[in-house]
């Protein structure tokens, strides 16, 4: 029987806000560098998904998003 393993990297991270352009660049560089293959951002508090356009352009394909009230 031959048994394959597959490495994950996983990040859940809660930004806490992600509306300041100097914040979005400090997680974009810190995403960047790492080996990552999940990245779970939590609490960006934004108005809108464009502002996460940089982000998602780094290599990760799907998003998704919801929210509680």
């Amino acid at each position: 029987m031959l048994v394959e393993f597959v490495s994950l990297e996983i990040i859940s991270w809660n930004l806490s806000g992600l509306d300041d352009c100097r914040k979005r660049k400090r997680v974009r560089e810190i995403i960047s560098i790492a080996s990552l293959t999940i990245v779970k951002l939590q609490e960006t508090k934004l108005e809108s998904f464009d502002a996460l356009q940089d982000i998602r352009d780094l290599r990760f394909k799907d998003y998704g998003s919801s929210c509680l009230l």
